[in-house]
């Protein structure tokens, strides 16, 4: 399929580089095409490429010596849902979606603003407010036919915005905010929770999740969701994409959902020798974590208390080799905020992270 053959007449452009907002280190370059009447079947056919679109821009990077930008993509007909997405459907029973195109609100404005600025102040995000002009351009302009938006209410206040592309094989998921003072629903869960159940509804077979950097926290949750596809690079569109299993392309990224250890001693090698980390250790760092419990899980006697072990062995392992304290709250914290999706609890992860520390010194000689 051609460019000319979708949309018309489109304007192609790259931006000067500046700084990457995923690699701190790296700098980002974007090539954009403007096109005002993309059809939704050249919309579908360029987010199998690895496209993104905002308005009526879109836009893949182009970075000089970094290819770290990966696509991602849910697998509706394999999907499952885990406990823990289970227990957000339920925290959600009374959650009220309403389905339309686009549009711009004062609320709108507001609610976008209030979301950055809460991401400013526990994520480390740039915060600017943003214009209804520019909001306009992003969010409203371009939608055609195919982009919706997804309101999210509570008690008939609107907490959630999703706006997301239909194309003629999956849902894209184009961007969502919400109201951080409804964090415990984890909305951010929900909603795409929501598009694979649309997905299902119309027969489509992916959710097209966007970018995926490997060390980017702001993308870690999107692991969150089995079984996914990657893709790299961004073909052209004579070209066909090729789509890789996950576990097949990436053996490696599975950063948190490690396999349980056998019941042997799992030695960690070091400078100056080698650190055990037993069985005993990791049981007890389980424990901990039930007692943590972020999502609230163990209100319900009848859950069974397996949810959080998958964190246990790489957490006993950064005990064993000599984290302190702010190490460890990090990685609570990470876990919580950028792979749960939750509200920031700094005081409830550090305390635990206190209590694993001090647990594990008193089973080590």
């Amino acid at each position: 399929m051609s460019c000319q053959s979708g949309c018309g007449e489109s304007i192609d452009f790259c931006m000067l580089d500046y700084p990457c907002s995923y690699l701190p280190e790296m700098k980002t370059r974007m090539y954009y095409r403007y096109m005002r009447h993309a059809s939704k079947s050249l919309a579908g056919e360029l987010v199998r490429r690895g496209w993104r679109r905002f308005g009526c821009y879109f836009f893949h990077p182009i970075c000089a010596g970094c290819n770290g930008c990966k696509s991602l993509r849910i697998d509706v007909e394999g999907f499952r849902l885990s406990r823990s997405q289970k227990r957000v459907m339920k925290k959600n029973r009374s959650t009220m979606l309403y389905v339309r195109k686009p549009g711009m609100t004062r609320e709108h404005i507001d609610l976008y603003n209030r979301f950055h600025k809460y991401k400013s102040e526990t994520s480390d995000w740039k915060y600017t407010p943003i214009t209804p002009q520019l909001y306009y351009e992003n969010f409203v302009d371009g939608a055609h036919d195919y982009g919706k938006e997804v309101l999210y209410f509570i008690d008939d206040k609107l907490v959630g915005v999703d706006l997301i592309d239909l194309t003629d094989d999956g849902i894209s998921s184009v961007y969502f905010y919400y109201d951080p003072d409804y964090g415990r629903y984890s909305l951010g869960v929900y909603s795409l929770l929501m598009q694979i159940h649309f997905a299902r509804q119309m027969g489509l077979r992916w959710i097209y999740l966007g970018y995926w950097v490997e060390g980017c926290k702001s993308f870690a949750y999107k692991t969150n969701y089995r079984p996914l596809e990657i893709l790299e690079g961004f073909p052209p569109l004579e070209e066909e994409p090729r789509w890789e299993p996950w576990l097949t392309s990436c053996p490696a990224l599975t950063l948190f959902d490690e396999p349980k250890p056998s019941p042997k001693s799992v030695t960690i090698t070091q400078k100056g020798g080698t650190m055990p980390t037993t069985p005993l250790e990791i049981a007890v760092v389980e424990e901990l974590l039930h007692r943590w419990d972020p999502i609230g899980l163990f209100d319900d006697p009848a859950i069974p208390r397996d949810e959080y072990d998958l964190y246990a062995p790489p957490i006993a392992r950064m005990v064993a080799t000599g984290c302190d304290e702010e190490a460890l709250f990090e990685r609570l914290k990470s876990i919580r905020v950028d792979m749960m999706l939750l509200e920031a609890d700094d005081a409830w992860d550090r305390a635990i992270a206190k209590k694993i520390l001090e647990s594990l010194h008193k089973e080590r000689p």
